[in-house]
């Protein structure tokens, strides 16, 4: 197949091309240049920002688009009316965070999705992803109907990740002592290995296969402790891991989102978060690689680094503040 990648330069873009070359189709890839300018030096590179150059692909035609960098209604309905006649199909990277209500548990591909208001040159916020990633679904499939298919991940974990989401226990881990693990660990997680999802996603492009999906793991298939134990074996089995309660968290502070797969269980409007269905795409012929094999994927440390963890996720001088908390009260004192 000939594919167009828009953006194909940060983490599930790149993992969109190597598994697109890995089964032999030609791949070209057009962004700013920005990112990772240098890397494919060995494809088609057109460079341009699709707001205003998208005038640079009009003598191309490809089998598929894939749109890895879509966040904005109208710039990703411009690039589909633009290339609707130029290609045959359109893979959109939604976000599994469309959906409305996330207090259900079950969520599937029918489930109401989040509604916004979007003004062009609007800038975004995190808070509005959600509702502008389904206004971009709607877009795509306007745009290609009956040709469109629509990538809803969950949680995308794996080597290059931005928000260093599995990096933050890797890195944790490999760093040793004792290590704080939040809430329960038999609560369930979902998460997806960026390889597995671009892998399916080009199988499912050259079958022609389309429609909507929910890419993530099954639910109750992994827990916080498989998470946890598998990190720890794969990375420093000398580690130490105290589970610190929910409560213990909350009364210091700690935001969920400092400790990557955190969900406190008071936050039952977030209940269905990692419980989302995903039969349709594993029907589909979506697989899971080993979850070791993705912790080996992502570790990047070697004995006696330390990697300050990014702005947002939790210090070392704050986990070591939660563990004393969690100490006193584990004491009885």
């Amino acid at each position: 197949m000939k594919i167009l990648i828009l953006g194909g330069t940060v983490f599930l873009g790149p993992a969109m091309v190597n598994a697109a070359l890995a089964r032999g189709h030609r791949v070209t890839l057009f962004n700013r240049g920005i990112s990772n300018p240098r890397i494919f030096p060995e494809l088609k590179h057109v460079r341009g920002d699709r707001r205003r150059d998208l005038q640079l692909l009009q003598d191309g035609s490809w089998d598929c688009v894939i749109d890895t960098s879509g966040w904005f209604p109208d710039v990703v309905d411009a690039s589909a009316s633009f290339l609707a006649h130029r290609a045959n199909l359109y893979a959109f990277v939604s976000t599994g965070s469309v959906y409305a209500d996330f207090s259900q548990v079950g969520l599937d591909e029918n489930s109401p999705t989040r509604q916004v208001r979007y003004r062009p040159g609007q800038t975004l916020s995190d808070d509005m992803i959600g509702g502008l990633k389904a206004l971009c679904e709607y877009a795509v499939a306007a745009k290609f109907s009956g040709r469109a298919l629509i990538i809803r991940p969950g949680t995308l974990v794996g080597q290059h990740d931005p928000l260093h989401r599995l990096a933050y226990w890797t890195d944790r881990i490999e760093r040793g002592g004792e290590v704080l693990a939040p809430g329960r660990p038999d609560r369930h997680v979902q998460l997806i290995d960026v390889r597995d999802l671009a892998e399916w996603a080009i199988g499912m492009l050259e079958a022609r296969q389309v429609g909507t999906y929910n890419t993530v793991s099954p639910p109750a298939d992994l827990t916080m402790g498989d998470l946890i134990e598998t990190c720890r074996r794969v990375c420093n089995p000398d580690a130490s891991i105290s589970w610190v309660s929910d409560e213990v968290l909350c009364s210091q502070g700690v935001h969920p989102n400092a400790l990557p797969f955190w969900l406190p269980a008071r936050m039952t409007e977030w209940a269905g978060l990692y419980a989302m269905d995903s039969r349709k795409a594993i029907e589909s012929g979506l697989h899971f690689r080993d979850l070791a094999e993705t912790v080996r994927s992502t570790a990047r440390l070697r004995p006696g680094e330390v990697v300050p963890p990014p702005c947002g996720l939790l210090s070392p001088s704050s986990e070591a503040a939660v563990l004393a908390a969690h100490r006193q009260t584990t004491s009885g004192h």
